[in-house]
């Protein structure tokens, strides 16, 4: 004989009800994530751009001109000591820097303070540059080696020396070279500079080194580097590290979007149903005969204990018989676990 419960179903041994873990809610927390994270990674690399764009616009500048006298101060492209000086220091400040015409001839350039204080300033070519500079535009009195460098620290002086690559779009005259410190007790000399008028000038995209006890250097091309003339000074490098930087950005943007490419798939499959799981916290009691199949969607609760508790009977028999021993209990409603679908 078979006693079946009424209108309760009970859950298979050893199975409980779980709800999937990732929800409509989560699937929209993420995906507002990743557009928060997309939408600033797209803010950071338009700030890059600009930047770059900035820096590719940026020039050195001069509109300082060279008396008739002087003609012989412009290096191979025309360009006149100023404006040459312009693009040394500017090599110190992203590629920016104007040397504007002298409002008088009786008074040189300031020398190197504050924030133009470092190594592209102060050094013996740009004293030289800048000092012809004063005497082609008919000035006077250019300032002496040892007051340009006044407020410069010994680690940033250079003797004979610029040193870093000479900038794109430019080149540095021969005589730019001289050993300021021991010619002319200090100060730029016009005849020692025209003596050297037919030396080549230090091509962009070169470093020279210098022979000691040489007035002239002798021009060493670092292999690999671009001669080609520019406009603008201090780009090349500039402009790799940019494109270094947004290629980061743009394969860290891909990588973001298939990450929550796949964790939105994820949620959307897993989201189609519940998911029974076999618990593997309990071992399954012995339970009444029932119906295969009859307990999908609950959890079997033990009896309870005290006088009011319903008494159920064994459900097999405490001595073996010949004859087939079922007792009848109380039924009674236990609580679901989760509600019906």
């Amino acid at each position: 004989m078979e006693i079946r419960h009424p209108a309760v179903n009970f859950p298979k041994p050893g199975v409980r009800c779980e709800r999937s873990l990732l929800s409509p809610t989560a699937v929209l927390f993420v995906v507002t994530a990743s557009a928060n994270m997309l939408s600033n990674a797209l803010t950071t690399a338009a700030l890059v751009l600009g930047s770059t764009s900035l820096l590719v616009n940026a020039q050195a500048t001069s509109n300082a001109t060279c008396i008739p006298q002087y003609s012989w101060m412009l290096n191979s492209l025309g360009q006149t000591p100023c404006l040459v000086s312009a693009y040394v220091s500017g090599v110190c400040d992203a590629g920016t820097w104007n040397v504007p015409a002298l409002t008088s001839t009786l008074y040189p350039y300031n020398s190197p303070s504050g924030s133009g204080v470092n190594d592209c300033r102060c050094n013996t070519v740009e004293y030289q540059l800048i000092s012809a500079c004063t005497v082609c535009q008919g000035g006077t009195a250019p300032s002496t080696w040892a007051s340009w460098v006044q407020n410069c620290p010994a680690t940033e002086v250079n003797i004979k020396l610029f040193p870093h690559t000479v900038p794109q779009g430019t080149a540095i005259p021969a005589w730019a070279y001289i050993d300021s410190t021991t010619t002319n007790n200090g100060l730029f000399d016009p005849t020692a500079a025209k003596a050297l008028i037919n030396k080549p000038d230090v091509a962009a995209g070169t470093q020279p080194s210098i022979t000691p006890g040489a007035n002239v250097p002798t021009v060493t091309f670092v292999p690999g580097a671009s001669v080609t003339q520019t406009a603008t000074s201090g780009v090349k490098k500039s402009s790799s590290n940019t494109g270094a930087i947004v290629g980061g950005i743009i394969g860290g943007l891909a990588l973001l979007l298939l990450i929550g490419l796949a964790i939105f798939l994820l949620m959307r499959r897993s989201n189609g149903g519940a998911k029974m799981q076999a618990s593997p916290q309990y071992a399954a009691p012995p339970v009444p005969v029932a119906t295969p199949g009859a307990y999908d969607h609950y959890n079997f609760a033990p009896p309870m204990a005290g006088p009011n508790a319903p008494q159920m009977g064994a459900a097999y028999p405490s001595t073996p018989s010949s004859q087939p021993y079922v007792q009848t209990f109380e039924t009674f409603t236990l609580p679901l676990c989760c509600p019906s679908h």
